[in-house]
């Protein structure tokens, strides 16, 4: 959901990436980090809706042979 509802788009891609366990790195200023608890929840509640999280397994688990 890249509406602004959780953050601006670059910080929840990054925030993303980072509960995915991939290298999202960190937001330069002015932008800040998603740091809050229910956000982070809530992100990781779309990663699971959406399917991304069994997509994700699905990937890795074809370029780890």
């Amino acid at each position: 959901d890249y509406s602004g509802v959780y953050a601006s788009p670059i910080p929840q891609l990054k925030a993303v990436m980072n509960l995915l366990g991939q290298p999202g790195g960190t937001v330069r200023e002015p932008l800040l980090p998603v740091t809050d608890a229910d956000t982070l929840a809530a992100l990781q509640s779309v990663i699971v809706e959406s399917g991304i999280d069994d997509a994700y397994a699905t990937v890795g688990a074809v370029h780890a042979v």
